[in-house]
């Protein structure tokens, strides 16, 4: 509610780094640690130039400073652009904002008690981002939901990479990762089977 409400009265990037409880809900909803990020950094990321590949912000590893920057109306200058509707996020990216936050409280939350809702949850948010099998063997969380899905025993991460790259390709159809439909049965799967590696009685698929 704070995020929401103060977004409206924003209209510069320094009226946005000054207040660290909007900096810091915009970074978690984007599961990048505030503490991991100085407020310099931020300056330097929002003077940017998004159109230019060697700008600051499109040199850093982690696109989602990028995605961040690109989300607001604001000039390399800091100030809002001529050509918007006089906020410093549309609409729709504070609710998407929010929406994200929402998503990564969930997560920890019920991970907390069940490892399993946490995975699988995860792995929903993630799925349409899957464009091949190196993202699942790059990313532990996934490594370890797509291994507990199909059974896998722990011989199966000794094996080269590429063997274990074709496993996923044959387990997992990757171009069906954006239907929340094959979503949903790939988690039921997950779900059922670490109930029973786990002998769950807080049931994950519940």
């Amino acid at each position: 509610e704070y995020f929401e409400k103060k977004m409206e009265s924003i209209s510069t990037v320094d009226e946005l780094l000054s207040d660290s409880r909007l900096v810091n809900f915009l970074l978690e909803s984007q599961e990048i640690d505030p503490k991991s990020v100085t407020k310099d950094e931020l300056q330097q990321m929002f003077a940017s130039d998004l159109d230019d590949p060697k700008s600051y912000v499109n040199q850093l590893d982690n696109k989602s400073f990028a995605k961040i920057v690109a989300s607001f109306n604001f000039d390399t200058e800091g100030n809002l652009t001529s050509d918007t509707l006089g906020t410093v996020q549309q609409r729709g990216d504070v609710f998407q904002t929010v929406s994200n936050y929402y998503r990564q409280t969930l997560e920890e939350e019920q991970g907390d008690s069940n490892e399993g809702v946490r995975l699988a949850l995860y792995f929903e948010r993630k799925a349409s981002s899957i464009t091949s099998a190196y993202d699942i063997l790059g990313d532990s969380a996934l490594l370890n939901f797509f291994k507990t899905a199909y059974n896998l025993s722990t011989y199966f991460s000794s094996q080269e990479l590429e063997k274990q790259a074709a496993t996923v390709e044959k387990f997992v159809e990757l171009d069906k990762l954006s239907d929340p439909d094959y979503v949903q049965k790939v988690i039921q799967r997950f779900t059922a089977l670490y109930d029973s590696q786990n002998g769950a009685t807080d049931s994950a698929a519940l």
